[in-house]
């Protein structure tokens, strides 16, 4: 097993840490340790970290606080909680704030192991999701304004007739923009433009998210 992922602890239990950092070594991951979360956000990059791992008592900013702060930058990048001084409720505030896991500085191998692989494949999956809805946004972003109005109400289930009374425009003009629509977005299918737009959350119930 080769994961070669990147690992960041951030912790001031160094024993518990080293000892961790001894496992994951010796089944491929890099692990890089930080003491606080400002020294992390200094030498932080989304693009070479594949997982957080943090203690939830730390001085300067909380593991809560390093969280919040992951996702107001949209570092969409998955963290576990790792403490020796948990309880649980906050165990509860760690996964309802989106943690994948809360664990002890005691947890076995093979569960550190177990949820590090699994937060490695999430984060992987992130990454694959992200290239694809960027795909997906440059296409949309090939739509003229009115093609992008036509694409919304061909979403949400109206047919020609009606995208025309909606945007008072001839049923034939409607037919050009469809197809238009089609090519841009390269789909076959409505079906196909619907699960597109939607997944990758271009329009939602007709409300544009993009423009």
């Amino acid at each position: 097993m080769n994961p070669i992922a990147n690992l960041a602890f951030i912790t001031t239990d160094s024993e518990a840490v080293q000892s961790m950092k001894k496992i994951l070594t010796s089944v491929g991951y890099r692990v890089s340790i930080y003491n606080t979360g400002p020294d992390f956000f200094e030498a932080f990059s989304h693009e070479t970290i594949n997982c957080v791992i943090l203690d939830v008592f730390l001085p300067r900013m909380s593991g809560f606080e390093i969280q919040e702060e992951l996702t107001r930058r949209n570092a969409n990048i998955p963290v576990i909680f790792i403490t020796g001084q948990g309880d649980i409720e906050t165990a509860v505030r760690a996964m309802k704030s989106g943690a994948l896991d809360f664990l002890s500085h005691k947890v076995s191998d093979h569960v550190l192991l177990e949820s590090i692989n699994k937060a490695v494949q999430q984060d992987k999956q992130n990454r694959i999701w992200k290239k694809q809805n960027a795909v997906v946004v440059a296409r949309s972003n090939l739509l003229t304004p009115r093609e992008f109005e036509v694409m919304e109400l061909m979403v949400q289930g109206l047919p020609t007739k009606g995208i025309a009374t909606k945007l008072g425009i001839s049923p034939s003009t409607v037919e050009l923009h469809r197809a238009k629509v089609m090519k841009k977005m390269q789909v076959k299918s409505i079906a196909s433009l619907v699960r597109l737009a939607l997944v990758n959350k271009l329009v939602n119930g007709g409300d544009c998210l993009l423009r």
